[in-house]
């Protein structure tokens, strides 16, 4: 599904299974997106890929598994669920998304201001992951995050990469280890970025990692 340049549209109640690249990509200028009540799993690409000048773009109750790997499952990727760039706001809220090839939830780029709310985020490499952010706010609250301790790479329930000028919140939030600990994980990893934590919980996780501190 591809939605470039539109306004005030809502995806309700679409399943997207088996695309070769995006389940959905919305991208060039687009404002007042709602996309709720859905399913983009096993995707080539993304899950959900939210690109361009798209401002108030929100997922709510949906369902992003599987993404970027090909149907025989070898890695296709990069996929992550739930997918937004440069230049884009919005919430993400109340969704569900394990096993994603890159990321559970992904904000990359400059000029984005997109808050992560009370998401179900799991067993993905790298399950909320926010880099290059410039100048922009966002609050990360009320997840629910799985990190494999088995997994063969690193694997972190926060990753916060290159923010400059970037107030990020990240409070409330469940980060649990799963698996026996023979590898990695981490609850949150920073580097370079002003985060600031409250009142989040950390179980399970690798010995003295819960919090991976490399920034300034």
């Amino acid at each position: 599904i591809e939605l470039p340049g539109r306004d005030y549209i809502t995806i309700d109640n679409v399943v997207c299974m088996y695309a070769s690249d995006n389940g959905i990509a919305i991208s060039g200028t687009n404002s007042n997106i709602e996309i709720v009540n859905s399913t983009f799993s096993y995707n080539g690409g993304d899950g959900v890929h939210v690109n361009g000048t798209t401002t108030d773009t929100n997922v709510t109750n949906c369902t992003a598994n599987y993404n970027g790997y090909v149907f025989n499952d070898t890695a296709s990727g990069p996929g992550d669920g739930i997918s937004y760039h440069a230049g884009c706001t919005g919430v993400v809220e109340n969704n569900t998304t394990y096993y994603n090839y890159k990321a559970g939830i992904d904000n990359i780029g400059a000029g984005m201001a997109v808050d992560i709310l009370r998401n179900t985020v799991g067993y993905s490499p790298r399950n909320i992951w926010i880099g290059s952010l410039v100048d922009q706010s966002q609050t990360i609250a009320f997840n629910l995050i799985y990190v494999e301790n088995d997994s063969a790479v690193d694997s972190f329930g926060l990753y916060i990469q290159s923010a400059t000028g970037a107030a990020t919140i990240a409070a409330n939030n469940t980060i649990i280890g799963v698996g026996e600990k023979t590898g990695n994980s981490f609850g949150i990893r920073r580097i370079r970025s002003d985060l600031t934590l409250k009142n989040n919980i950390f179980y399970n996780l690798e010995t003295g990692q819960n919090l991976q501190n490399n920034g300034t």
